[in-house]
This record gives structure tokens, C-alpha cells and sequence, in this order.
């Protein structure tokens, strides 16, 4: 049994979501503060491998990603697997999708937003999975004993 103290997330464009839940409703952009909401604020950050700060490496893993590679790290109860995004699109069929089995799920990991994320839920009824997105410098820092997927 999950973990249900941990809530599914998911990654994706507005285009994608408006899409599936069309009844969704957004909160207004007049906030109060002057702010600039059409851009990215880190898209600079983003465009580099470097990082702000150092990172003390707790793992001995050879270094397979650069820094600020993005995986999802899918939880199923007490089990946990991390998916390197571009593994899982590079890897899913021609339908953009893996099936694995992590712990005693069936899982389905779908190539969203043309293969800059994942939608992660049950193989078999499709309930979303707890999430949690991260760098590889991140997840090598902080839960160094996480297996990775292998394509």
C-alpha cells in the first residue's frame, strides 16, 4: 500500500492539464505585487550545468548526468526508483510509454510535453504515484541510495 501521506505531482504544460481537466480553475495573476509572470525567472540558471552553491557528492555512483538532469523519482510504499526523463522517452515505445514494476505496483511512465516530462500512475487503474522531480545533483546529495532506471 502507498504512502498516501505524500501527494502524486506531475510536471507538464497548461496546454496538457487544460486539456485533460478542462474544468480547472486558475487563480488570478493580479496578486498585488509587480511582477513579471510571463517569463522564466531561472532561464539562465536553466541554460548552464553550473551550479550556485557546492554540493557535497554522497554517493560513489559514476557521474552518468550532468548536474541539473532532471528525474522524477517515483515513490511505491516503502520502494523508490529514480527515472532520468530522457531515459524513459528515449527508451518508451512508439506509444511514449514504459511499463515497470516497482514494489508490488505495475507502473506506467508516459513522455509528456515532448519528452521534457513524465506522467507517473498505476499500470492498472491509473492512479497517480508520489513524485518528486529533481536534479541528479540533488537526488546524488540528498538520497544517494535511490536505484536508478536503466533503459
Amino acid at each position: 500500500m502507498r504512502d498516501r501521506s505524500m501527494n502524486a505531482i506531475e510536471l507538464t504544460t497548461w496546454g496538457d492539464w487544460a486539456s485533460r481537466f478542462p474544468r480547472t480553475k486558475v487563480l488570478s495573476l493580479q496578486t498585488g505585487y509587480v511582477a513579471s509572470y510571463g517569463g522564466h525567472a531561472y532561464a539562465s540558471y536553466f541554460r548552464t550545468d553550473q551550479l550556485m552553491f557546492n554540493v557535497i557528492k554522497r554517493t560513489d555512483r559514476p557521474r552518468r548526468f550532468k548536474n541539473k538532469e532532471l528525474l522524477a523519482v517515483v515513490y511505491a510504499g516503502r520502494q523508490a526508483r529514480a527515472y532520468a526523463v530522457r531515459d524513459v522517452c528515449g527508451a518508451a515505445g512508439h506509444d511514449g510509454v514504459v511499463l515497470e514494476r516497482l514494489g508490488d505496483l505495475r507502473i506506467r511512465l508516459t513522455c509528456v510535453d515532448e519528452g521534457k516530462s513524465l506522467r507517473v500512475e498505476t499500470a492498472d487503474g491509473g492512479e497517480a504515484l508520489p513524485v518528486a522531480y529533481m536534479f541528479w545533483f540533488a537526488l546524488s546529495a540528498m538520497q544517494p541510495d535511490v536505484p536508478l532506471f536503466t533503459p
